[in-house]
C-alpha cells in the first residue's frame, strides 16, 4: 500500500536536479566521500505522495534528522516557532493540498433537516408520528 511508484528513480533524480544536487536543509553539495550522500525524503511519509511539496532533497545526515520528528499533520504555529526557510515551501504546498481536497464526509447519520418528512400538523388531535396526507 505505501510502497514506491514504479518511476521512483526518475522522480528521486528531477527532486535532486531541482535543488542542485545540494540538501536543502544544509545546502551541502551530494557528496558520498563526506557522507552528505542526497536522498529523497518523503515528509508525510506516504511513499506513494510524490507531490513536490512532499519531497525535500535532503542529505543522509538531515534526512535521518528529519524523519520521524515533521509531522505535516501536526500544525505549525510560527508565533511559537519559526518555520526553517528551507522548510517553509513544503509547508505551504501541504496547506495549500489540504484546501484542495474535497470536505471529509460528515459522520453523522442523521438525516439532514430536508430529508425529514413532514409529521407534525397543526392539528394537536393528530399524533405527531403520522404522516399528513398530502394536499390535493
Amino acid at each position: 500500500m505505501n510502497e514506491y511508484p514504479p518511476d521512483w528513480p526518475e522522480i528521486a533524480y528531477r527532486i535532486k536536479e531541482k535543488n542542485g544536487w545540494k540538501c536543502e536543509r544544509c545546502k551541502h553539495p551530494n557528496d558520498f566521500e563526506s557522507g552528505h550522500v542526497l536522498t529523497v525524503h518523503h515528509l508525510d511519509g506516504n511513499k506513494a505522495n510524490c507531490a513536490d511539496w512532499n519531497l525535500a532533497a535532503l542529505c543522509q545526515r538531515c534526512h535521518l534528522k528529519i524523519q520521524g520528528r515533521v509531522k505535516m499533520e501536526q500544525g505549525f504555529f510560527e508565533a511559537v516557532m519559526p518555520v526553517s526557510e528551507w522548510f517553509r515551501p513544503h509547508l505551504t504546498g501541504y496547506l495549500n493540498s489540504l484546501k484542495e481536497r474535497p470536505a471529509p464526509k460528515s459522520r453523522c447519520t442523521c438525516p439532514k433537516p430536508s430529508e425529514i418528512p413532514a409529521t407534525a400538523s397543526d392539528d394537536p388531535q393528530q399524533p405527531v408520528d403520522t404522516p399528513q396526507a398530502a394536499p390535493e
